[in-house]
């Protein structure tokens, strides 16, 4: 019977591998971080914008929220291990361009680069909302989406800011949360939507504000904006798809 570190040397022998500096650098070309440690883990922090799901929930539950399989990921874990699995498990289920990050989450934060806070539900909170947290149309970070949105509603603002509000959101629950906003507006709040995700900037606003690196480069109506050669060009990529790389690191912002 194989040991452990035999396991993990074959796993190691079957993957790519990468360090956190590099990661950082991936990052601004268009990959996203799997972070397969446990969900009591995440109060140690997160990586902006990671996608969360534990080691053992990937099968079930990875193309519910990866559904692209040339969809380039960093798996990562606390130092490097469970990563190593994860990345074997996902190129077995046929994502093409997979890494694990060594060093992981642990070596992330221990080298000053960028984490949150979790805003991870509380254990008393998972209990309340296990059926939810259950279907992976939701999940624990669609759950807790929700509830800022509760909470914030419950303020009665007559402007609401979200930030980034559909990140790690499964498409399924995006769509509700489309509905939820377009009613809240529809009532005669002003919504200023701050978003990577263009569905939603084309789908939700009535004016778009596009910022390139802090600068406002248009301001228009959507589908003026969308055809900005400006905009095509720092945003939505050239023909030949040159730039394409880049226009992961930028950010848009509507209202």
């Amino acid at each position: 019977m194989s040991t452990f570190q035999e396991l993990l040397a074959q796993a190691k022998s079957l993957i790519e591998e990468t360090d956190p500096s590099e990661s950082e650098t991936l990052i601004t070309q268009g990959w996203v971080i799997l972070d397969v440690r446990e969900v009591e883990e995440y109060d140690q922090g997160i990586v902006p914008e990671s996608i969360l799901i534990p080691q053992g929930q990937i099968e079930e539950t990875i193309e519910e929220h990866i559904p692209d399989h040339d969809q380039p990921i960093i798996a990562m874990c606390a130092g490097g291990v469970r990563s190593a699995f994860a990345a074997v498990t996902l190129n077995e289920l046929g994502y093409k361009h997979v890494v694990s990050m060594d060093g992981g989450f642990n070596l992330w934060k221990q080298e000053g680069r960028d984490w949150v806070t979790s805003q991870i539900l509380k254990p008393e909170q998972r209990q309340r909302y296990e059926r939810h947290i259950s279907l992976p149309e939701i999940g624990e970070k669609g759950q807790q989406k929700l509830l800022e949105l509760g909470r914030l509603l419950m303020l009665d603002p007559d402007i609401i800011i979200l930030d980034e509000p559909f990140a790690g959101v499964h498409p399924k629950l995006m769509e509700i949360i489309y509905e939820y906003i377009r009613k809240v507006n529809e009532e005669g709040k002003a919504i200023v939507l701050i978003s990577h995700q263009m569905d939603s900037i084309f789908s939700l606003c009535k004016r778009l504000l596009v910022l390139n690196y802090g600068d406002l480069i248009a301001d228009g109506a959507p589908e003026d904006v969308k055809n900005d050669p400006v905009v095509v060009d720092a945003y939505l990529g050239k023909d030949d798809d040159e730039d394409s790389d880049t226009s992961n690191n930028k950010k848009q912002n509507a209202a």
